[in-house]
């Protein structure tokens, strides 16, 4: 398996385990975008650790919208906006 698509499997996980800690009510095809674009970006900013990028995507998506069952309509929030640690 490539580097490449081991860290897919990698980034897959953390967002299936994501999904998973948001309660069941929120469980959105809209809010799973949102959060995979959160590990993204977390990602991309050189987040590497799993629980880490899991822990900071599910906060910034339930506190950045608590009320709100996905990104609809809402404008998505920069990588640099988002809170480490």
């Amino acid at each position: 398996m490539t580097p490449q698509a081991k860290l897919c499997v990698v980034l897959r996980g953390v967002l299936d385990d994501a999904v998973r800690m948001v309660p069941e009510a929120k469980r959105t095809s809209s809010l799973k975008a949102c959060l995979a674009e959160k590990i993204l970006a977390l990602a991309a900013g050189g987040e590497a650790d799993a629980a880490v990028l899991r822990r900071l995507a599910v906060r910034a998506v339930l506190e950045s919208c608590p009320r709100c069952n996905g990104c609809d309509g809402q404008q998505p929030q920069r990588p640099a906006t988002i809170a480490r640690r």
